[in-house]
């Protein structure tokens, strides 16, 4: 399922990770910048549209 976020949404994220099993549903230009996941849920959003407030280690 994919839902969209208006830009300038705020989230918390608790994860960085390179790859994901789903990657291959997105820009491949997308990918360079791997995924954060939503805290606290199993929903990932595309790290090129991602602002972290501070850098969360990369895991794979």
């Amino acid at each position: 399922m994919q839902n969209n976020l208006a830009k300038g949404t705020k989230l918390v994220v608790d994860k960085h990770q390179e790859t994901v099993p789903f990657a291959d549903m997105f820009v491949p230009a997308w990918k360079l910048n791997g995924f954060y996941r939503i805290k606290g849920t199993n929903n990932w959003v595309v790290g090129v549209l991602v602002k972290p407030d501070k850098e969360l280690p990369t895991s794979n």
